[in-house]
């Protein structure tokens, strides 16, 4: 249990809580948010502009992001009348903050540890913090913060981290929609360490605060590697069934003339058709934990069949099978990413914006040292067009969760986010082909196993 949820109950003052620790005390407002990778992309924007919107004066918005280790961390400030970082003093946001300094923090890992998090469990000792409720979240010590220019964006580095209370876990599923266990090395192909992942039986206590604010379309990969670039721009739900049970050893299953010169050669497949027609099958993968994996198995495979729960690098009676910690990891697994790894036949899965952000419909863009081709799913593109249009099943609708016995000012702050986020034309230019807010959502899954259905 974390230790700021023992002394609330015990009715103790906001001076004793600042000394603490707490993020929330007289002067300045900060709030942590934690989990699903996908989100880092969204408030990177969406944050400046949400505390643009609610009355801070544009001189006094400031922000800073980077990749730090295993994750990735943000953080939008409104400056006020406590210092943050070297951000001085400014104005704050007026009304209901007066001339507080709001601060809003952000940090991927994957979903299942935004759900640990905010309840203040710490089953694996991930961060080594002393406080189970705490995870490693951008240092105010550590940060080189930037005045945010709205016109043309730039934002400063975060340098370091440290042990800090999470605010708001963010999930792309449900608790209970964890049932997947993994065992593999950490980055896949690319080596790194031995890591097993066993994720059942999650839940959030009554009580807990659920926000939905947007919706995460995700997309199937495979690798565009030279002239050796998978040939299918569009996968069928029986294609993936069949791949992720490991029955398919190579693509020429799906069209035994892969390179469509007219004849069918033995030999390594080219797409010039100087070649033969074999491409090995590689599957990529997440590690349990992921909600981007989690929606694989529940909105796509729905019990149908099994999903790999082990890496296979030599069996010949299953194709080559990694995990891959985190989604940069998967995508350098799927492109081809890392020394001696050219990911020939690969496939694999990513929010659909992933490294292809910037172009709509099938493509081929660079990615995490390698190439990738997005590809369309049952005929369609995930984009957020089509989820909200409920022509496209392969999404999440984005869970975040809070104690309900939070400081009010804490309360607010995330409400006020989470509204912000939920309103479609606040979804950020760079993100507004893709993701979907949930106010514009024409369909819902009432579970993560189920169809969407109209609301």
């Amino acid at each position: 249990m974390k230790m700021k949820k023992i002394l609330k109950s015990a009715a103790i003052g906001a001076s004793m809580l600042a000394m603490v620790g707490t993020t929330a005390h007289a002067g300045k407002t900060q709030v942590n948010l934690y989990g699903a990778s996908a989100q880092y992309k969204f408030w990177t924007a969406a944050a400046p502009e949400f505390l643009l919107n609610n009355g801070c004066a544009a001189a006094d918005v400031y922000t800073a992001n980077s990749g730090l280790g295993d994750r990735d961390v943000g953080v939008a400030v409104c400056r006020g009348d406590v210092d943050y970082g070297a951000a001085g003093t400014g104005s704050g946001m007026g009304g209901a903050y007066g001339a507080n300094t709001i601060v809003f923090t952000y940090t991927t890992f994957a979903s299942f540890e935004g759900i640990n998090a905010v309840q203040g469990l710490d089953p694996t000792g991930l961060d080594g913090c002393a406080n189970a409720g705490e995870r490693k979240l951008p240092s105010e010590t550590g940060m080189n913060l930037v005045n945010y220019d709205s016109l043309y964006p730039t934002a400063g580095d975060v340098t370091q981290t440290e042990c800090l209370d999470v605010v708001l876990g963010a999930s792309d599923v449900k608790p209970e929609t964890f049932q997947q266990e993994s065992h593999g090395l950490d980055l896949g192909p690319c080596g790194g360490v031995s890591y097993d992942s066993s994720v059942y039986n999650y839940s959030i206590p009554a009580g807990f605060i659920e926000y939905e604010p947007i919706v995460v379309p995700f997309s199937f990969f495979v690798n565009a590697q030279d002239n050796h670039a998978v040939p299918f721009d569009n996968l069928s739900r029986e294609m993936v069934l069949l791949l992720y049970s490991q029955s398919v050893m190579n693509w020429n299953l799906f069209n035994a003339d892969l390179d469509g010169d007219g004849s069918i050669e033995t030999g390594a497949y080219l797409a010039d058709g100087t070649g033969g027609d074999s491409l090995p099958v590689v599957l990529c993968l997440r590690h349990a934990g992921s909600g981007t994996h989690a929606t694989l198995e529940a909105g796509v495979l729905r019990g149908d069949i099994n999903m790999p729960m082990t890496e296979n690098l030599g069996s010949p009676f299953a194709p080559t099978t990694y995990f891959n910690k985190g989604s940069s990891d998967m995508m350098r697994c799927v492109g081809g990413g890392c020394t001696g790894w050219d990911g020939y036949g690969a496939i694999g899965y990513a929010d659909s914006d992933k490294c292809c952000g910037d172009v709509v419909g099938v493509d081929t863009c660079a990615c995490k040292d390698g190439f990738v081709k997005r590809v369309e799913y049952q005929g369609h593109i995930g984009d957020r067009k089509n989820i909200k249009d409920g022509k496209y099943a392969f999404w999440a609708a984005q869970h975040i969760y809070q104690d309900s016995a939070d400081a009010q000012e804490l309360k607010d702050l995330s409400s006020a986010l989470m509204t912000y986020a939920a309103i479609p034309a606040n979804i950020p230019a760079s993100r507004a082909d893709w993701w979907a807010a949930q106010d514009e959502m024409k369909v819902k899954k009432v579970t993560d196993f189920k169809m969407p259905i109209v609301k």
